[in-house]
């Protein structure tokens, strides 16, 4: 199976370097693989750089070992809309215990030593800065739903859009490079270099002449890709808007989503 792209960790330069040997085994594979210097070499008399062409044809097989990361995406959704319910839980716990006199450490100095105290204690600040302690950590508790909703839109649409967008790549370059699409010739590359790395699939001129006229993002109306609803997910501010005290940063946190 191809490489499908850097994955730093903390030793970011050795996961490249082991990304670069990948690539390159890859790159070598797909071209000792049967047709494919002969068809490519069709292209590259049409205008396509032979070593742009074979990268692209490694980067968009569509790499099927999603299990790992989906299972941690979802891992993280449970987790935030876990600790989004503790926290509305422990928001109704502080009211609730605060809720009436007894909650109070000085009620029962003023029981327990009555002389200490002129009149009984007033709790009506008190309450007040308890009340607004436990919205904020509703505004969290949203915040958090709200980052786990995003999750789930971006799960969906994984790793279907990104196999869409690379292949997408691959016929782009084709018709930059050379002018012309190119499907018949590019089909059997596609084919024989995907199933080189290990994709069972057989691109046909046709198929590829449906999928371009109906993914391609600019021969398509935008719309279509705002209805995807991942290339326009704003995840900034999602969290960082609960340590804004202005009123318009409160205004962001009223607006985060509630549900799921």
């Amino acid at each position: 199976m191809p490489n499908p792209g850097p994955c730093f960790s903390d030793d970011s330069d050795e996961d490249f370097t082991d990304w670069q040997r990948n690539h390159k085994a890859d790159l070598n594979r797909v071209i000792k693989a049967p047709n494919v210097e002969g068809e490519i070499s069709k292209l590259v008399r049409k205008g396509a750089d032979k070593d742009k062409l074979l990268s692209l044809l490694v980067i968009s097989c569509p790499y099927r070992d999603t299990g790992p990361i989906r299972k941690d995406v979802k891992q993280r959704i449970k987790n935030l809309r876990t600790l989004a319910k503790k926290l509305e839980n422990a928001a109704d716990k502080l009211e609730s215990t605060f809720a009436s006199d007894s909650g109070f450490a000085e009620t029962w100095q003023y029981l327990l030593f009555p002389l200490t105290f002129q009149h009984a204690p007033d709790y009506t600040k008190a309450r007040s800065a308890i009340r607004q302690q436990s919205d904020s950590i509703r505004r969290l508790a949203r915040m958090l739903k709200g980052e786990a909703t995003i999750l789930v839109r971006l799960a969906k649409h994984y790793p279907k859009l990104n196999e869409k967008l690379l292949l997408g790549s691959v016929i782009r370059y084709v018709r930059e490079s050379t002018g012309h699409f190119h499907e018949r010739i590019l089909a059997p590359i596609l084919t024989a270099a995907h199933n080189e790395l290990g994709a069972d699939l057989d691109y046909s001129e046709e198929t590829l002449k449906k999928f371009r006229q109906r993914e391609l993002p600019d021969l398509i109306r935008k719309r279509r890709f705002l209805a995807a609803g991942v290339l326009t997910v704003d995840t900034s501010g999602m969290l960082t808007g609960l340590f804004d005290t202005s009123p318009s940063g409160q205004n962001k946190l009223d607006k985060s989503p509630s549900k799921n």
